[in-house]
């Protein structure tokens, strides 16, 4: 709770003495008015999702105090930064969480926003420590919860686990979003967690704390023209929307595999192309660049050159499955998959335009939606 005090941040609500969760890696839980919507626009003084999902350095947000501003509102998890040039372990607990909202004279004030947890070694021997981030809760069914925060955790060299797998990875992550202390629903969206660290490289993970909560989606903001990513995780219903950079024509994601318990998803915003099962050809210089190499420059007369700026993907021609986590695909935003795919046990909604495919099978509680573009 060491963050942003309450009703301050770029996250804190903007109606006060609403009860409303403030916003981090998502939107805070929110009873919404006209005028006071949690927005995405990074030009918004506040009310808005913020911060990097892969260098995660700001504080949460605090929440907005209760009706007739009887009390404050919850403060916001602190930033935490460790960088280790050799190995390192992980162990007990590091905890950035929201500070939930309390209850004053027959109402709840908002829950602060989950703070940012940023750490990098060289080697991650086999850790079994907690790294969390989570929202806090609103006070009473009159308050909202504040959303996860974002947590990041990258190797210079590799870890000392046995294998990449989920299964084999004893340290934990945390980042989920508040709700209301006395309700099961709506909760505040949860965060993200980042894991680039030897075999399991460049992971990024939405884990929505239990089964069956109903939540805002987190979203993914950084400042950045393109992505390379082995893998999209989401598990326990968590949601992530990748929106393209600002001002930007397209932003490009490659991502290897999409992975989960089926039911989360990946939403792609306007603007956004997705190429799955595929990688680039060239390395970049990490998870993500501000702009596309050069290839060429040619001059075309003494005094006029034109410049050429180029990345290219190459794709895994076997068959992908949409079995681990849905995908929804918005007006204007572009999937690129192989040729053949299937859906089993989770959704793939089409809005926007799909390419690639030829044999598109559905297997069992697999969906595939197409929306009509025409007016």
């Amino acid at each position: 709770g060491r963050g942003y005090d309450p009703g301050s941040g770029p996250g804190t609500p903007a109606a006060i003495n609403s009860g409303n969760g403030a916003s981090h890696a998502g939107c805070g839980g929110q009873a919404v008015t006209a005028g006071s919507e949690c927005v995405t626009a990074q030009s918004a003084s506040s009310n808005r999702a913020y911060g990097s999902a892969f260098t995660p350095s700001l504080p949460g947000s605090g929440g907005a105090s209760s009706r007739y501003n009887y009390g404050p509102g919850g403060a916001g998890g602190a930033a935490f930064r460790l960088d280790v040039s050799g190995a390192a372990a992980l162990e007990g607990v590091i905890d950035m969480s929201g500070v939930d909202g309390a209850y004053y004279s027959g109402y709840g004030s908002g829950g602060g926003a989950g703070g940012s947890i940023w750490i990098s070694v060289g080697t991650l021997t086999n850790s079994s420590g907690l790294l969390q981030a989570n929202g806090g809760s609103g006070a009473h069914s009159s308050a909202h919860g504040g959303s996860g925060g974002r947590i990041a955790l990258t190797c210079s060299a590799a870890h000392s686990y046995a294998s990449s797998s989920w299964s084999d990875w004893r340290v934990r992550f945390s980042a989920t979003g508040g709700g209301r202390t006395s309700a099961t629903a709506p909760y505040a969206a949860p965060g993200t967690v980042y894991v680039d660290c030897g075999s399991r490289s460049r992971s990024l993970w939405v884990d929505n704390g239990a089964a069956g909560r109903t939540a805002l989606p987190a979203y993914v903001l950084d400042d950045a023209t393109s992505y390379a990513l082995s893998e999209v995780r989401g598990t326990r219903g968590g949601t992530v929307t990748w929106l393209a950079m600002s001002g930007s024509n397209t932003t490009t994601v490659s991502v290897s595999a999409l992975s989960g318990d089926a039911s989360g998803a990946l939403t792609l915003g306007a603007r956004v192309m997705a190429l799955l099962a595929s990688q680039p050809v060239s390395i970049m210089p990490g998870v993500s660049e501000a702009e596309l190499p050069v290839v060429n420059a040619v001059s075309s007369a003494s005094s006029l050159w034109s410049v050429t700026q180029r990345r290219e993907y190459t794709q895994d021609q076997s068959a992908f499955s949409f079995a681990g986590m849905g995908i929804n695909v918005a007006v204007n935003a572009t999937l690129v998959v192989p040729p053949a795919v299937s859906v089993v046990g989770a959704t793939l909604s089409v809005s926007g335009v799909l390419q690639g495919a030829y044999d598109v099978s559905v297997g069992s509680d697999g969906s595939v939606v197409f929306t009509s573009t025409c007016s």
